[in-house]
């Protein structure tokens, strides 16, 4: 196993989530982005997509919109883009990004704002 296996990328991702439950957003990122460049290396893989999700929650706790707003929108097009390619539900034809407020509620709905 080299420091791009699969399981180290899992391992930071999980050292990540840890961090972030514990209100440390900032060492958080630093090793999400450590799973989201492992995991980069894959054509598809359904962690790109938690890797996302888990880098917007920070950004959120660090009261950083925007970056969660990008991160939380990389995640939608990874679920939706980076699965089955054969059915029609999970790789549409046309992209359906998002309008600012669908985005601005996904964003609010899944971050602690207090």
């Amino acid at each position: 196993q080299g420091a791009n296996h699969e399981d180290v990328g899992t391992n930071y991702l999980n050292i990540g989530l840890v961090l972030l439950k514990n209100k440390q957003p900032t060492e958080a990122i630093e090793h999400l982005m450590k799973a989201k460049a492992i995991y980069h290396g894959y054509a598809k893989h359904p962690y790109k997509a938690m890797i996302c999700n888990r880098l917007a929650a920070a950004h959120g706790q660090l009261k950083k919109w925007d970056l969660a707003q990008n991160y939380y929108q990389e995640a939608l097009v990874a679920n939706t883009l980076q699965f089955e390619d054969t059915h029609p539900d999970a790789y549409p034809a046309q992209q359906a990004y998002l309008n600012y407020y669908e985005q601005m509620v996904a964003l609010l709905g899944k971050v602690s704002l207090y």
